[in-house]
């Protein structure tokens, strides 16, 4: 199957959607299943790092490495661990990082099906 100029301009938007747009997405989710709502959706640490972890999710899904993917959540849950604050309750995280990966996995596999 060829791939043509639009297939290309569709998948480089899906891919900035889900990597940076889906923020608000993300901060909506937030704010209706917890009580935690960010300050700033473009500082608030979590959502810097909710960018990053769907860059890189995204980026293995269109590789075909589905499982380095459960590395990133070990990561992620170990760190949370550690490095839990007071303010930012266990459910917010978890909350948080459900929905970035969500929208990662679907946000991959529809650029994967259009390019493939």
């Amino acid at each position: 199957m060829q791939i043509n100029t639009l297939s290309y301009i569709v998948s480089a938007f899906l891919f900035w959607f889900g990597v940076r747009l889906s923020n608000p997405i993300i901060a909506y989710i937030l704010k209706q299943c917890t009580k935690y709502e960010p300050k700033n959706i473009k500082t608030d640490p979590g959502m810097v790092i909710g960018v990053f972890e769907r860059f890189i999710v995204i980026t293995l899904v269109l590789l075909g490495e589905f499982s380095s993917i459960g590395w990133i959540l070990a990561v992620k849950a170990l760190a949370s661990y550690q490095f839990r604050e007071k303010e930012v309750s266990s459910e917010y995280v978890l909350v948080g990082t459900l929905a970035s990966l969500s929208i990662a996995l679907l946000t991959g596999l529809l650029i994967r099906a259009i390019l493939l």
